[in-house]
């Protein structure tokens, strides 16, 4: 039998030495100790894995490659699914949706600035936080019914008059104390 060093086996194999030694860390690579190689035993070990790894990329690869396509044409068909039962919005409608409820709540805030004329004849803070939470209030309930109306008026079919989203009671504004 004939034995190489490390570096001997790496040049006749065309790798490193570094290389080798993690190829015997980690998948078995022949030797029959530190730094003493069969060569036999490494090109016959070598030649097998090549083989191996040939097979995994004629074989493996193109199943790999039809799994892939088969779950990408599943997902895209669950994505079309959800977008048909309204379960799932595009991007762009999203998008939209926000704009519309920002715009609202910037066409409701300055509405605030009616109640300041209100707040310059109290006598009390507890005037003040009273009159203050009355329009919070009011204001809150505005922006949840208009909401919701944008959510509605979003989640309308194309072909039916059905609402996608349950309808839900808008709750009254809250009592002061």
């Amino acid at each position: 039998m004939a034995y190489a060093t490390l570096n001997q086996i790496a040049m006749l194999l065309k790798v490193t030495p570094r290389w080798i030694n993690r190829l015997v860390r980690e998948q078995g690579f022949p030797h029959e100790g530190h730094g003493k190689y069969d060569i036999v035993k490494c090109v016959h070990w070598r030649i097998d894995e090549l083989e191996k790894r040939i097979q995994e990329l004629q074989g493996g690869t193109l199943r790999s490659s039809k799994e892939r396509k088969e779950l990408a044409l599943a997902q895209k068909a669950e994505y079309q699914l959800g977008l048909l039962k309204k379960e799932l919005m595009k991007v762009d409608d999203v998008i939209i949706l926000l704009d519309k409820i920002f715009t609202l709540i910037k066409t409701k805030l300055p509405t605030n600035r009616k109640i300041v004329p209100n707040l310059l004849v109290v006598k009390t803070d507890k005037e003040a936080e009273k009159i203050l939470e009355e329009r919070d209030n009011e204001l809150l309930y505005e922006l949840s019914e208009s909401i919701e109306n944008i959510i509605r008026s979003l989640g309308k079919s194309d072909n039916q008059d059905k609402d996608i989203i349950k309808p839900v009671k808008a709750t009254k504004r809250r009592k002061t104390k």
